[in-house]
């Protein structure tokens, strides 16, 4: 008898009972995943051996450890890939899959081709696509900026920037959540991994959605400011923006001597909180209220300071004093 023949004419008779051949854990029988739902083993008599697909012909239930029963394939007839598209070609389906490596930090994709829900063939598939573009950005997401950015605090700081100004102007056009996720959503088509989504600038691609509001946010909310201190030159701090609390910046307390107002954003109308530093860098005072500060608790401090760094200035008169240069960090 004609082998192929057979086994057409058995796939054309029973076609809800074809199978995929899948191998058993260490070992163990071989397992048929129908294309009509379901599963069963394929016994070891059978005369199929190397098939990738098969038709059922001959099945029984077998116990199972005496927790159910698993059918059992007595006998099968061996189905070629190309019988199946021969047989009804609508059923064959194209699927685009892409998942993410988070060990290769990019996303890999495949072309399975399938009847009936049954895998036929898998390739790989290098080139950029809409599946791809999903899987990149759901898991940048889900990374969060580190992903996307070179320096992650800078998006973050963006963000906040943007919130700050609509505490005070609720309709001002300013970077949001809502907009890093688009840039971030654009920027992901063309793309697969978080290498070239670094490289893509998301922090620059944000500050361009804004066109000409552009200069008017990095007016009102900068990320640096010069220190106005008599004496203080060009020495510019960082503003640190938080969503929960008032924009800061913090210097020595020397670089502030001269100065009756500290820094302020949004046009002037909104002063930093101002961290000002002893000699061993950390916070002595925290105020807004710059000339307050000179008047309140500047006397009380100064005596302890004089006490504990005595090579540093502190002027009696620190609103016409000039301010001093850095000097080494004494360790205690």
């Amino acid at each position: 008898p004609d082998d192929d023949a057979l086994g057409r004419a058995l796939l054309a008779a029973f076609p809800d009972r074809v199978a995929a051949v899948r191998p058993g854990p260490n070992g163990a029988r071989r397992k048929l995943a129908f294309a009509s739902g379901g599963q069963a083993e394929l016994a070891d008599e059978s005369a199929v051996h190397g098939a990738a697909f098969v038709v059922a012909l001959q099945a029984e239930s077998r116990r199972d450890g005496g927790w159910g029963t698993v059918p059992m394939v007595r006998a099968a007839a061996m189905v070629e890939p190309e019988w199946l598209l021969e047989l009804d070609a609508d059923r064959l389906e194209e699927r685009h899959i892409a998942a993410f490596d988070s060990d290769r930090e990019r996303v890999e994709s495949t072309i399975e081709t399938r009847w009936d829900g049954l895998l036929i063939e898998s390739r790989r598939d290098p080139r950029p696509n809409t599946q791809a573009a999903v899987a990149l950005f759901e898991a940048a997401r889900a990374r969060g900026p580190a992903a996307y950015c070179d320096e992650p605090e800078s998006i973050l700081q963006l963000v906040a920037r943007g919130e700050f100004i609509l505490r005070h102007d609720p309709a001002a056009q300013v970077p949001t959540l809502a907009m890093v996720d688009a840039v971030l959503g654009e920027a992901c088509h063309g793309r697969t991994s978080f290498a070239q989504l670094r490289s893509a600038s998301i922090v620059e691609l944000v500050l361009a959605r804004l066109e000409d509001q552009r200069d008017r946010f990095e007016r009102r909310a900068p990320t640096q400011i010069s220190l106005a201190g008599a004496g203080a030159g060009a020495r510019r701090v960082k503003v640190h923006y938080q969503v929960d609390r008032s924009p800061w910046i913090e210097s020595r307390l020397q670089d502030f001597f001269g100065s009756a107002t500290g820094p302020a954003l949004l046009d002037g109308k909104v002063p930093v909180a101002i961290h000002l530093l002893a000699p061993n860098g950390r916070a002595e005072q925290i105020t807004t209220d710059l000339a307050g500060f000179w008047i309140k608790h500047y006397p009380e401090i100064r005596r302890a300071l004089m006490r504990r760094y005595p090579r540093h200035d502190w002027p009696e008169d620190p609103l016409h004093a000039t301010p001093s240069p850095p000097r080494p960090r004494q360790r205690r």
